[in-house]
């Protein structure tokens, strides 16, 4: 299971409902098929990015940084990097995730494998904030995953110092420049981390 530190906590999905009401049949499964495709038309996108340019224009900032230039940050994800641990306690989002905790615990322990939740930073937490220091949301998590015995990591302090070195040596980024998602060189630095993460688990 992934955590995003940007907006699971402001969620409340599917994830309150029972395991059975989140199945898809056949028709729903299609269905999906189709709004996926319906999505990926280039006029579709197009006129999407018309829209999101005039409704979303407040919600970003720019920021220059060192050897990669100007680069973009949403803004309601900056409220990551300010959340007080009575905050995220005491929210709705948390309710869901530790809910969503008691349901895998018992789904895992019918099926016999074992839990891994990792956790996602945002763009302005590896990029502005640069703490190393677990958030509000890493703390919970830490502590609930102990309690549940699920394997927990946060990726944060490895994609500080893995961005810092890329900005440094080359310039790159692990975020597209102007999306809330990680590029190619992302993935592969998330993908090694996860995979060193759990070979050492695994050998033990």
């Amino acid at each position: 299971m992934d955590d995003f530190e940007g907006n699971d906590l402001d969620e409340v999905s599917s994830i309150t409902k029972p395991i059975e009401a989140i199945k898809r049949s056949t028709s729903q499964k299609y269905l999906q098929l189709f709004y996926t495709f319906q999505s990926s038309s280039p006029i579709r996108k197009l006129l999407g990015a018309f829209w999101l340019d005039c409704t979303t224009a407040d919600m970003v900032l720019k920021r220059v940084l060192p050897k990669a230039g100007t680069v973009l940050f949403f803004k309601p994800y900056e409220s990551s990097m300010t959340r007080t641990f009575d905050a995220v306690s005491s929210s709705i989002g948390w309710k869901n995730i530790k809910l969503a905790f008691e349901t895998m615990q018992g789904i895992s322990k019918e099926n016999g494998f074992s839990v891994y939740v990792v956790l996602a930073p945002t763009k302005a937490q590896v990029y502005v904030d640069k703490s190393i220091l677990p958030s509000a949301l890493s703390l919970l998590l830490q502590e609930e995953t102990k309690q549940r015995s699920f394997s927990f990591i946060d990726l944060k302090p490895y994609l500080i110092q893995k961005s810092e070195a890329l900005l440094r040596e080359k310039g790159d980024l692990l975020w597209w420049r102007d999306d809330t998602h990680w590029n190619e060189i992302g993935h592969e630095v998330v993908a090694d981390v996860l995979t060193s993460h759990l070979s050492g688990i695994l050998s033990k």
